[in-house]
């Protein structure tokens, strides 16, 4: 769903989250299918997660009315179906995900974003270990705007309770398997994702907020470092530091930053509508993506290919993989996403009529 500034979407927001859901999607592909390319995307979560801190800023400063339920109304009934979809693959077709396993209460942790050691640590649906973290952010900033009346002080109170939280768990010793999961994970991307709103103002009300020709020339290349260092960084396990919130989070971190600030820069084309609309249609994309990618790669294209060790059809794999789940995360955002969210819009307007 695009966030909006004033009547228009954000653009470079949209761009990013697109470029974030497909990095996941080829990780995936390469490792469904054990093809001969480079491996590489988990990074996306990062630049996910960076977006998520900078949008849930924005959203609270202007409105804070309802914000618990409507993040929940927008992740939630598509996670369940896609939580209902993994698990009705595990039940009918075992073989295709030996790895995830299904119990009652690995079902209910799953669909309550409740982190546990069942299934490898994983929900039933295993990208959406993220949306564990995502919620506890949402429930974060939700408690902040209850006891912080003054909505230019709620995100960044919030950011500095979590820093403290995240002090708080690293010197003390904790016995607790959600605490620990929220100690050693992405938790710092969503401060940056803050922090980044508060610079973004500052540089939209600025007189630089049109970048011109050189300084867009500069703002890309940054981006482009930015993601070739993490692609690298992927693909050969070299880091910076062996920390997962600065070797990927800052790099998101300056590559989301550099993106943003081109904002006022970018013009409406062929090519920006299909990364907006792509962007639009990346939540799907995440939540969907594993189920194409193992249907694709472990039972249609063995029966059209064979076993094979020509780079080149591996290379066909990719290319068709990655392409049909483009073109069914949009059938499934147009179809099922939009759709639910227009319908539980009107119910929630309803609601609060009477």
């Amino acid at each position: 769903m695009a966030e909006t500034v004033g009547n228009g979407t954000i653009k470079s927001i949209q761009i990013l989250r697109a470029i974030a859901a497909l990095s996941v999607v080829y990780r995936h592909c390469t490792i469904a299918g054990d093809y001969k390319f480079p491996s590489f995307g988990t990074f996306g979560v990062d630049i996910f997660f960076v977006i998520s801190g900078f949008i849930i800023a924005y959203i609270v400063s202007k409105n804070t009315d309802g914000f618990l339920l409507k993040r929940i109304i927008r992740i939630w009934p598509l996670y369940i179906l896609a939580t209902i979809a993994m698990t009705l693959t595990v039940v009918l077709f075992p073989t295709l995900v030996q790895s995830t396993t299904i119990s009652l209460q690995g079902f209910i942790k799953s669909i309550l974003f409740i982190p546990g050691p069942e299934n490898r640590g994983l929900p039933i649906l295993g990208q959406g270990w993220t949306l564990n973290f995502e919620m506890f952010f949402y429930v974060s900033i939700a408690l902040c705007i209850v006891f912080i009346k003054n909505r230019k002080y709620i995100v960044i109170v919030c950011a500095g309770l979590l820093i403290l939280f995240l002090i708080i768990l690293h010197l003390v010793n904790i016995n607790s398997y959600i605490l620990t999961v929220y100690k050693n994970g992405l938790i710092p991307e969503f401060i940056f994702g803050i922090l980044l709103y508060y610079a973004y103002c500052f540089y939209q009300n600025s007189k630089y907020n049109k970048a011109g020709i050189i300084t867009v020339i500069v703002l890309i290349i940054i981006a482009v470092m930015s993601y070739s260092y993490m692609v690298y960084s992927g693909i050969t396990g070299f880091k910076i530091i062996k920390n997962r919130n600065i070797n990927f989070g800052l790099p998101a971190l300056i590559m989301v930053t550099a993106v943003l600030f081109l904002e006022n820069n970018i013009k409406q084309n062929g090519i920006i509508k299909i990364f907006v609309w792509l962007g639009e249609a990346s939540y799907a994309m995440y939540l969907f993506h594993y189920h194409i990618v193992i249907f694709f790669s472990r039972l249609v294209f063995p029966k059209i290919f064979g076993k094979n060790e020509n780079i080149m059809i591996d290379l066909v794999k990719i290319i068709i993989g990655i392409s049909c789940t483009i073109l069914l995360s949009l059938i499934i955002y147009e179809l099922i996403d939009k759709q639910i969210q227009k319908k539980l819009r009107v119910l929630l307007k309803k609601i609060k009529r009477s």
